[in-house]
């Protein structure tokens, strides 16, 4: 159940960061650092829903925070890339934000990797 809503939040939150103006029309963007920012706003609501669609909500709490980590910044990474690659490959500004959210989320898959042997919670809790 909660793997399907998390789809459709990724699903619904990414045909937005395509197409903005299906919830808000503000006018024409004022730089093109503007109107790629609109379409990253969506970000995080892609990242929520593959978060849901991952579930990994009964590893230890550093791997969960890792997972967030991951997923957040994805969100914002991929709707940032589909962005630059809509209005225009953007400002030093974005490729920046891009650098950290590419770092951001290289940390978070290095330590879900280095802990992937680490007990869930309902067999640390049986023990």
């Amino acid at each position: 159940m909660l793997r399907g809503v998390g789809a459709l939040i990724a699903i619904v939150t990414l045909i937005f960061v395509f197409a903005p103006t299906l919830v808000s029309d503000p006018g024409p963007a004022p730089d093109l650092f503007e109107a790629i920012e609109r379409r990253v706003r969506w970000g995080l609501g892609v990242g929520v829903g593959a978060l849901l669609v991952l579930h990994p909500w009964r590893r230890p709490g550093s791997v969960i925070f890792a997972w967030v980590l991951f997923c957040g910044s994805g969100g914002y990474l991929v709707a940032r890339l589909i962005g630059m690659v809509i209005e225009g490959l953007g400002s030093d500004r974005q490729w920046i934000y891009t650098a950290v959210e590419v770092v951001i989320c290289a940390l978070a898959a290095g330590w879900i990797g280095y802990r992937r042997g680490a007990p869930d919670r309902a067999a640390a809790a049986q023990k």
